[in-house]
């Protein structure tokens, strides 16, 4: 029997019906590749790292999976691709997005390639992620820091706004 791992992701929309974008993505997540365990509440944030007239929705999810990071990758990025994300980044640099699916931590893998990087290079700095993350992990420890979530959320120097949603996604 395959081990199930426990992985975390991190969803975002800020284009088109951002509520719907991040429901089709937990059920094509939840189709695709595992069932959902856990699902955070949705926040709202002002774009990090680019300027945009549209705020975002963000949420955290937890699932199990028989899936490798990379088999985890090449789904997640297909599913945003069926949403209708067109690219990752323009030149490098955030854009707008339909969805967003980011690997926040795969088990206590310790991942650094171009490709992927687990945990998430830059989770532990943006309160988008942190959030959302405490909410389903609060005391689940960081496999490069030692830090539980909820440390590491306390620490974090990223002061932009971040408000609870009055949306909810059903599971």
């Amino acid at each position: 029997m395959e081990k199930l791992t426990t992985v975390y992701l991190s969803l975002g929309s800020d284009l088109g019906d951002q509520l719907s974008n991040l429901e089709k993505a937990i059920h094509l997540i939840s189709t695709k590749i595992s069932p959902i365990g856990s699902v955070s509440r949705i926040y709202e944030t002002l774009p990090l790292g680019f300027d945009s007239d549209t705020h975002f929705l963000n949420l955290c999810i937890e699932l199990k999976t028989k899936l490798s990071p990379f088999e985890l990758l090449n789904e997640t990025q297909a599913i945003e691709q069926l949403i209708g994300r067109k690219e990752k980044s323009i030149n490098k640099e955030y854009t707008s997005r339909i969805v967003d699916i980011d690997i926040i931590l795969f088990g206590d893998k310790i991942i650094k390639i171009e490709q992927l990087e687990i945990p998430h290079s830059q989770y532990r700095k943006r309160n988008f992620v942190l959030f959302p993350l405490s909410d389903i992990a609060n005391h689940l420890i960081d496999p490069i820091s030692g830090l539980t979530i909820e440390q590491i959320k306390r620490n974090c120097e990223d002061d932009s706004s971040i408000t609870i949603s009055d949306s909810s996604i059903p599971i």
